[in-house]
C-alpha cells in the first residue's frame, strides 16, 4: 500500500451528516471530518504539505496517489461495485471519479480504509517551534482485541474520569488490546487512565507494551459505586498519568485487563513528535500578589476540634515562631472553626467571651505582632459544619467584619444543609464581598471535592479543595465514614494539576503529619474498624507529596508538645522549596510500574525535582529513567531528605527504598563540557 505522509480530511460533498462547527477555528475539520465512520456535508484539509479534496464528483490531483492504492486494496476494490457488478468508480490517472450512484459506497468504504492508511502519519504541528501531536483516537488500530469507541464512552457520551471530563481519548472495556504501528515516528505516548464514569464499578489494569516490552503497569485500578457504610460523602477515583517514551519504537500496545471495567478510558492521550510541552507558567494571567505560591500555616482542627480558646491560639503562635515554622514560611495562623453562636442586633457576629476575653481584633494583633498572618473559618451556608453561625446572607458584613479584626485568610466550607444557591455563585458573592474590603485576604473554597476546581479560580477563590477530609492514615480501600487517607487524597489531586498554578492551587487538605499524639480526637475509621495511623516514614511520604503537587502546606499537630521528628519534618527547607518554587507546576507520575513510581516536577531554575516512591509494602530497589524523565546528559543529585549531595549521575539513578517512602532528589543539570564558558586569558 501506497505510504501516505500526511494526514488527511475527507469530506464527501453532498451526503446528509455532521456539519462544520462554526465555533471552532477550523470548522471541526481538526477532527478529522469523520469519526466512526460518519459521513461528513463538508470539504477542507487541515494538512500542511497535500491538499485533500472530495469535491462533487472528482478529487484533485493530490489524490492520485491515495486514489491508486485504495484501488489496489481488494477489501475495498470488492466494496466498489454495485449490486450488478459494476464500477462504482473509475479510478484514472488525474484521480477517482465515483459514479452518482457510488456515493454511497464511497462514503461507507473509503472512511475506516482511510484511518488504517493514515495510522503512521506525520501528526499535525500545533504551532511553530512546539512539538507536534496526534489525538489516539484519530488513529485505527492496526490490530483490534476487544470493543472500542474513540472520543466517547458505550453510553454514547463524553469521557469522564472520576468527576474530570476529556474531549478526547479512547474507551475501551476490560479485555481489550489495541494495537498500533508507529515506525519510530512518535517520541511520547501522553495519556490519563481510569475508569469511565459509565462504568458502575470495575478492577482494572493498564498495560503499555512497546515492542512488546512492558513499559507501563498501572497497577489495580478500582472503583465502585457503593460508599462504605456510614460514609458521608463518596468521590469517583480519578485518572492516573501515564507517559511514556516512544523513540524507537515500532508498535505500540494498549492493554486492559480486569473485572468487570465495562468502559476504561486512555484519556486525552496523544502520540508526540517530540518532548511533551510543560504548562505555560503564565497561563492564569495576573495573579496579584495574595496566592503566588500556596499558602503555608496551621489550622487548630486537627488537633483541637472545638476545644481551644484564645490562650491556646496564642500558645501555638509562639510555638509557630520559637520552633522555626515561621521563618520555615509558615505564617497563617487559622482559627478553625471560631465557634460563633449568636449575632448582634445589627447582625454582626458575636464572638464567644469565654473563649476570646480580649476580643478577636486584640487576637489578630498579636498574631500580626509576631509576624505571623490571622485566619478564621466560616461557612458559605448559614451554618457550619459545627452547628455554628455560617456566613451566606451576611457575606459583605461578615467580609467588613473580618476585615476589621484583620483576618488575612478565610476559609469557607459547604456544609450538608440544602443548597441555597449553585455553590459557584455562592462562592463567588463571598469571593466579591472579600475583595470589596480592600484587604488582601486569601480566599480558600472548601467544596469536599466535588468538582469545585471546574470554577473556584474563577468564582475568586485561591485554592480549592479536591478530596473529603484527609485522616491521620496512610490509605483508605474507598472514601471512609470520617474522611480519605493520604495516599487516596495525593492520588486525587495529580489528576487536576492543569487547574494548578499560580494564583489558585489544588488543595488535598490540611497536613496530618505528626498527628499520632492526638489520634484519640482524630480517630480514622473504615467501616468502622480502626486504620493503622501512619509511620514516621509514612508522614515523611505524606509531606513530600504536599511539597511536590504545590498544595497548600497547613500543619495541625498541637506545636506546643511537637517532638524534634516531626519539626524536621515539617521545617525541611529544601522540600518546602519545591512547594514555593515560583514555576508552580505540579509534579506528576512520569513513570509507573505497578507500586513503583517516578514522581517528575520541573522547577523554576531549570533544575527538576523527583520522587523515587515505592507504594508496595515491602522495600524496593528502585530507579529513575532518564530516557522517562525526557533528560539526558550529566545531571547533579541531591538527596533532600538526607541533605546531602550523592554525586553526577548519567541515565539514570538507583536506589533502595522503604516501603511507602518517597526519596526525593533535585536534579540539577551539568553543561556539558563543549557547552561551558571558555576561561578569560587577559590581555598582553
Amino acid at each position: 500500500m501506497t505510504a501516505v505522509t500526511s494526514m488527511v480530511v475527507l469530506a464527501l460533498n453532498g451526503f446528509a451528516g455532521e456539519p462544520r462547527d462554526p465555533a471552532k477555528p477550523d470548522g471541526g475539520n481538526a477532527e478529522w471530518g469523520m469519526r466512526h465512520g460518519e459521513q461528513v456535508a463538508d470539504v477542507k484539509s487541515h494538512a500542511n504539505n497535500l491538499e485533500v479534496l472530495f469535491i462533487g464528483d472528482s478529487i484533485t490531483s493530490g489524490w492520485r496517489d491515495i486514489g491508486k492504492a485504495l484501488w489496489e486494496n481488494q477489501d475495498i476494490s470488492s466494496r466498489l461495485l454495485d449490486q450488478d457488478g459494476k464500477l462504482t468508480a473509475n479510478v484514472s490517472a488525474d484521480g477517482v471519479h465515483p459514479t452518482k450512484k457510488g456515493y454511497q459506497t464511497w462514503a461507507e468504504a473509503i472512511m475506516p480504509v482511510l484511518r488504517e492508511m493514515t495510522a503512521a502519519t506525520s501528526p499535525q504541528q500545533d504551532a511553530p517551534g512546539q512539538s507536534a501531536s496526534t489525538f489516539l483516537s484519530d488513529l485505527k488500530p492496526g490490530v483490534v482485541k476487544g470493543e472500542w469507541r474513540a472520543d466517547r464512552n458505550f453510553a454514547d457520551n463524553g469521557l469522564t474520569v472520576g468527576d474530570v471530563q476529556y474531549s478526547r481519548g479512547v474507551c475501551v472495556k476490560a479485555g481489550s488490546e489495541l494495537t498500533y504501528r508507529l515506525d519510530d515516528n512518535y517520541k511520547w505516548l501522553d495519556s490519563w487512565v481510569g475508569l469511565d464514569a459509565s462504568a458502575a464499578s470495575g478492577s482494572v489494569v493498564f498495560k503499555v507494551f512497546c515492542d512488546d516490552e512492558l513499559a507501563f503497569d498501572s497497577g489495580g485500578f478500582s472503583d465502585t459505586d457503593h460508599p462504605p457504610a456510614g460514609a458521608s460523602r463518596f468521590n469517583r477515583n480519578r485518572a492516573v498519568a501515564c507517559r511514556v517514551p516512544l523513540e524507537g519504537v515500532r508498535q505500540l500496545r494498549l492493554s486492559v485487563t480486569g473485572a468487570g471495567g465495562e468502559a476504561a478510558d486512555w484519556a486525552d492521550a496523544r502520540l508526540w513528535t517530540g518532548s511533551i510541552p510543560l504548562a505555560d507558567a503564565n497561563r492564569f494571567g495576573s495573579t496579584g500578589n495574595v496566592a503566588r505560591t500556596p499558602p503555608m500555616g496551621y489550622c487548630t482542627w486537627n488537633s483541637f476540634t472545638f476545644d481551644f480558646d484564645e490562650k491556646t491560639i496564642r500558645e501555638l503562635a509562639d510555638a509557630m515562631v520559637s520552633s522555626g515554622m515561621r521563618d520555615a514560611g509558615y505564617e497563617y495562623l487559622m482559627v478553625d472553626e471560631p465557634g460563633f453562636r449568636t449575632r448582634d442586633k445589627d447582625g454582626n457576629l458575636v464572638p464567644d467571651l469565654k473563649k476570646y476575653p480580649g476580643g478577636m481584633k486584640a487576637l489578630g494583633d498579636y498574631l500580626h505582632a509576631r509576624g505571623l498572618k490571622f485566619g478564621i473559618y466560616t461557612d458559605a451556608k448559614s451554618a457550619t459544619c459545627g452547628g455554628f453561625l455560617g456566613s451566606y446572607g451576611h457575606f459583605e458584613q461578615d467580609a467588613r467584619l473580618f476585615a476589621s479584626w484583620g483576618v488575612d485568610y478565610v476559609k469557607a466550607d459547604w456544609n450538608d444543609a440544602p443548597d441555597p444557591e449553585p455553590a459557584p455563585k455562592v462562592y463567588a458573592d463571598l469571593a466579591t464581598a472579600l475583595r470589596a474590603t480592600g484587604r488582601p485576604i486569601y480566599f480558600a473554597v472548601i467544596h469536599w471535592g466535588m468538582g469545585s476546581h471546574h470554577w473556584a479560580r474563577k468564582a475568586g477563590s485561591h485554592t480549592w479543595r479536591t478530596t473529603f477530609d484527609v485522616l491521620n492514615a496512610w490509605d483508605t480501600p474507598a472514601d471512609s465514614n470520617t474522611g480519605v487517607g493520604c495516599l487516596k487524597a495525593a492520588d486525587q489531586t495529580e489528576a487536576l494539576g492543569a487547574f494548578a498554578g499560580p494564583g489558585g492551587w489544588n488543595d488535598p487538605d490540611m497536613l496530618t503529619v505528626g498527628m499520632q499524639q492526638q489520634e484519640k480526637k482524630y480517630q480514622a475509621t473504615y467501616n468502622g474498624k480502626q486504620l493503622p495511623i501512619k509511620t514516621d516514614v509514612e508522614d515523611r511520604s505524606h509531606f513530600s507529596l504536599w511539597c511536590l503537587l504545590n498544595a497548600p502546606l497547613l500543619a495541625g499537630n498541637d506545636l506546643r508538645t511537637m517532638p524534634a521528628g516531626v519539626r524536621d519534618i515539617l521545617t525541611n527547607r529544601e522540600l518546602i522549596a519545591l512547594n514555593q518554587d515560583p514555576l508552580g507546576i505540579p509534579a506528576w507520575r512520569a513513570q509507573k510500574m505497578g507500586d513503583l513510581e517516578v514522581w517528575k516536577k520541573p522547577l523554576k531554575n531549570g533544575d527538576i525535582a523527583i520522587g523515587l516512591f515505592n507504594r508496595s509494602d515491602k522495600p524496593q530497589r528502585m530507579t529513575a529513567s532518564w530516557r522517562c524523565l525526557d533528560i539526558s546528559g550529566k545531571w547533579q543529585a541531591r538527596d533532600l531528605w538526607a541533605h546531602q549531595d550523592l554525586g553526577e549521575f548519567e541515565g539514570g539513578y538507583s536506589c533502595q527504598a522503604a516501603s511507602h517512602e518517597i526519596v526525593v532528589l533535585r536534579l540539577s543539570r551539568i553543561p556539558h563540557p563543549a557547552l561551558a564558558p571558555l576561561p578569560s586569558r587577559g590581555h598582553k
